[in-house]
């Protein structure tokens, strides 16, 4: 079967899928999707995209913090 795109826009490429889909696999079966799925929820409540770049410092510390594994 082959994808098609209803925009006409061009498909991911299917390799990086497949690295994207093992990744995954390996985030689930250690344990840390947790943990990354409690981080993308801690950024999306924040804002950190101000016009003047002031809140880049805010956006730069929330990705260099270590994540928690319960």
């Amino acid at each position: 079967m082959m994808l098609k795109s209803a925009t006409g826009q061009p498909l991911p490429n299917p390799f990086y899928l497949a690295i994207h889909c093992a990744i995954c696999k390996v985030l689930w079966a250690s344990g840390r999707a947790e943990a990354l799925e409690q981080a993308f929820r801690e950024w999306e409540d924040t804002s950190v995209l101000a016009e003047d770049e002031g809140s880049v410092d805010v956006l730069i510390l929330a990705f260099q913090r270590p994540l928690k594994v319960s």
